[in-house]
């Protein structure tokens, strides 16, 4: 997980990054990954579909994939990724100074672009908010609580209750 306020290599360097690389293509899906600690940025044209992976922190290309094309979509451009500070910003004022970014990812779901920001709290629980790009309204707020942990706590008590009520 990356201090997100250490990046060198902003959302929109990026995509003028890919943009360089491939100058006739539309953009379906950016992401900060939280696997890869690498933008990802898909785009396509009418022939491939691309995926570029960039370090956010050098700028370098780190990885190229490209496909044949499967359908048409609709396009995420430059000036899409103006707001994904601000949002990403108004994520940390509501989940808290002491939260971490985990991951964003800009989409397009029905025709709307979708901005999801995905932050770790301090109690290590995690928080996914989905906005509206274009109006920056907040569209979703999920906790991603750590299940697993809770459950083993959970057969741990059961375990001490059936211990007293063998005796």
């Amino acid at each position: 997980m990356r201090n997100y306020s250490n990046l060198k290599v902003s959302p929109k360097e990026a995509f003028d990054l890919y943009l360089e690389k491939y100058p006739n293509t539309i953009v379906k899906e950016f992401e900060l990954e939280s696997k890869t600690n690498l933008y990802k940025i898909k785009g396509r044209n009418q022939d491939k579909e691309y995926k570029v992976y960039i370090d956010p922190e050098t700028g370098v290309i780190a990885k190229v994939v490209e496909q044949l094309s499967k359908g048409l979509y609709t396009e995420i451009n430059r000036e899409n990724t103006d707001k994904i500070q601000d949002l990403v910003n108004k994520t940390f004022e509501d989940a808290g100074t002491n939260s971490q970014l985990v991951e964003w990812s800009l989409d397009i779901d029905d025709g709307m672009l979708e901005l999801s920001v995905e932050v770790k709290l301090e109690n290590n629980d995690k928080v996914k908010y989905k906005y509206n790009l274009a109006s920056g309204q907040l569209l979703k707020r999920k906790w991603l609580r750590l299940i697993s942990s809770q459950l083993v706590k959970l057969r741990i008590e059961f375990s001490k209750i059936l211990a007293l009520l063998s005796y």
